[in-house]
């Protein structure tokens, strides 16, 4: 009997040790494995970098009325060209045609504004009668409310003074009382009433007044038409100036043509038919950063240059050169227009060159890998911290969440506050975590 409690009492712990080690491995299973980092002392660096293409730093523009006939292009991209040569020549039939048809727009819109003016001046003169007329009727509506109130008054006291008068001793006095004592409720409301239908008239005829000072609507039209007529009369101008050099269109500088819009047989568009450098004034790198990168780029900034030769930048390093100007890009708020002045040698055009500006390192004391920085709403900054907790397994880790400034961040490191230097902090998990979370380190 004994040998058989024994035997019982060994299979029940062998069954707890069993249970137990299920229950591990389950919760073992079941916990967030976690990577973590620590709080440590880091240098900060920044290194803004961009690729862009290498320009002319002058190229002319030659703008053109649109849907003109291009007889001739007389020159090629590349080409080198002298001040005063032709470029291309426009059909001469076209050009005329094109200043008949606009005179012929600008004459119309002059007269729908001439038209719009004597209809506003017609209308300025009846708002002004009907001003007139309001402010007549305004006073007599005072006059004629100050002359009933008046009246009815005079009639009030008459009734009262009547009242005061009647004789005692009369045998009738008492029927006559009452009467005259009727006539003056009768003239008292009289009286009132006078004073409510004045101020009723009157401000009746006031707002009426007021309507006729609102202001005659002008409209848009005639200042609509003067732009477009301002438009037109720019367009004409150049137009002339075709017609006066027979459609001939002539280099104003000696350079090199960069590009070409037009070709003999097609119409000209409004956009630029052809552009027009001079090498002479040196080279130009077009660049883009993000706009939060704005602090880092000022006017002479220094910047390293290096050729990009396929997909990997060379090891030509090029002379260091400054930043010349510094715009939004119109088309994506998100990015700055950066230019670069270059020399006139050693580089070519359209070559692609790469950018870096090289900024001073911050040591900062609290840094933490940038995985472990979390936002949350309000753009608040957190971290998860390890903390130690006993349970009935032993002591566990579990997860503590504490609020952090950020003071600077790169790509690598996150500069805070509001964490002890050497805390460990999480930088990955496998699983959802949140405050209260109990985790294992991975040690891999």
């Amino acid at each position: 009997m004994k040998k058989k409690g024994l035997k019982i009492i060994g299979y029940f712990l062998l069954a707890m040790l069993v249970l137990t080690l299920l229950s591990r491995l389950v919760t073992s299973a079941l916990t967030p494995k976690v990577k973590v980092g620590k709080v440590t002392e880091q240098f900060i660096t920044h290194q803004p970098v961009a690729e862009g293409l290498v320009t002319y730093k002058q190229q002319q523009s030659l703008t053109m009325v649109s849907e003109l006939f291009v007889d001739s292009v007389d020159v090629v991209e590349g080409q080198q060209v002298k001040k005063g040569q032709l470029l291309y020549r426009l059909n001469r039939q076209k050009i005329d045609e094109k200043v008949q048809a606009i005179e012929g727009e600008i004459a119309k819109l002059q007269l729908q504004n001439t038209q719009s003016a004597n209809e506003r001046a017609v209308e300025a003169d009846k708002q002004q009668r009907a001003i007139q007329r309001a402010a007549q009727a305004h006073d007599e509506a005072i006059r004629y409310g100050n002359q009933v109130i008046q009246q009815a008054q005079e009639e009030l006291q008459d009734s009262q003074n009547q009242l005061k008068a009647l004789d005692k001793n009369k045998e009738s006095y008492e029927e006559e009382k009452k009467q005259l004592e009727a006539a003056v409720t009768e003239k008292r409301k009289a009286y009132d009433e006078a004073i409510i239908n004045k101020d009723k008239e009157v401000n009746e005829a006031r707002r009426r007044m007021e309507e006729t000072q609102d202001p005659v609507s002008e409209g848009t039209s005639i200042e609509q038409n003067q732009q477009d007529i301002d438009q037109k009369q720019r367009e004409l101008n150049q137009l002339k100036r075709l017609q006066t050099a027979n459609g001939e269109i002539k280099a104003s500088l000696a350079g090199l043509v960069t590009h070409i819009g037009i070709k003999a047989g097609g119409l000209t568009t409004g956009e630029a038919p052809l552009l027009l450098a001079d090498p002479r004034a040196g080279l130009r790198l077009q660049l883009s950063f993000l706009k939060e990168e704005q602090k880092y780029l000022t006017l002479g900034t220094e910047v390293r240059l290096a050729r990009v030769v396929g997909n990997e930048e060379g090891k030509e390093k090029l002379a260091n050169q400054k930043i010349t100007s510094i715009t939004e890009d119109k088309e994506d708020p998100s990015l700055l227009n950066v230019l670069v002045d270059l020399p006139a040698e050693g580089i070519a055009i359209g070559e692609t060159v790469k950018a870096e500006i090289n900024v001073p390192a911050t040591k900062y004391q609290e840094c933490i890998p940038i995985e472990a920085l979390k936002m949350e709403s309000g753009n608040a900054y957190y971290v998860y911290s390890l903390a130690t907790k006993d349970t009935v397994l032993g002591k566990e880790k579990v997860l503590e969440k504490i609020k952090v400034e950020l003071l600077d961040k790169n790509t690598q490191f996150a500069a805070v506050t509001g964490i002890n230097h050497g805390k460990e902090v999480v930088v990955s998990t496998d699983k959802e975590i949140g405050k209260g979370t109990t985790v294992r380190v991975n040690e891999e």
